[in-house]
């Protein structure tokens, strides 16, 4: 069998990954790379010192860091204004707090993120004329084109992503994810807040080796 030539998951160009044409795909390898060898050598050191290696449970977590990191460069871009048009498109306009509840962001960084997407001409955002002290969101009908495109792109990037896997291979994960998920949401020590999976979900992050809040 002929080897297949490695390539950039990160958006839908493909590119080997020794002739990446951009810098968020060179990043990404970069941060691959980084982070294998880091495993790697913690693996070998384990071997060397005659410890087990690791168990079933490890080796499935381990999985899922390494989908959440490549989901999370993948999808840069539902982080920026596209996530922002996105709930408006979906959900009407709000106000701008009902915004940050929806979608997890800090105050600080949604309100960049308006200024920005109202300057492009994407959103409006006015006073509250029952209460002055609530400011409304609206898209614009160039926002409402652009939420679109947003959509269309993103339906394309999450069919491609699962594309590997059988139509009965995809409901398998399915029933198992919401398994685990369900599970999760009634045993874990988790705080409400934002994030855009419903007005208020529940979750946790696990940030270089150990748990915190997120």
């Amino acid at each position: 069998m002929e080897n297949q030539t490695e390539t950039c998951p990160l958006c839908r160009n493909h590119c080997p990954v020794n002739d990446l044409g951009c810098d968020r795909g060179r990043k990404y390898q970069a941060e691959k790379a980084e982070s294998m060898a880091g495993f790697s050598s913690s693996h070998e050191t384990e071997q060397l010192g005659g410890e087990k290696e690791a168990s079933r449970e490890e080796r499935l977590m381990n999985l899922f860091y390494q989908g959440a990191h490549l989901v999370y460069h993948r999808g840069g871009h539902t982080r920026g204004q596209g996530r922002i048009l996105h709930f408006l498109h979906h959900h009407g306009a709000m106000t701008q707090r009902e915004l940050q509840e929806y979608a997890g962001i800090k105050s600080a960084s949604l309100s960049e993120l308006l200024e920005k997407a109202e300057s492009n001409g994407f959103l409006s955002r006015f006073r509250n004329s029952g209460d002055k002290r609530t400011v409304n969101v609206s898209l614009t009908e160039l926002g409402k084109s652009n939420a679109r495109d947003f959509d269309k792109e993103k339906g394309e990037t999450d069919k491609s992503s699962f594309s590997c896997l059988t139509d009965e291979e995809q409901e398998q994960l399915e029933s198992l994810l919401s398994k685990l998920v369900s599970f999760w949401n009634k045993t874990l020590d988790v705080e409400p807040c934002g994030g855009g999976w419903g007005r208020m979900h529940k979750h946790r992050m696990h940030r270089h080796g150990s748990w915190g809040e997120a």
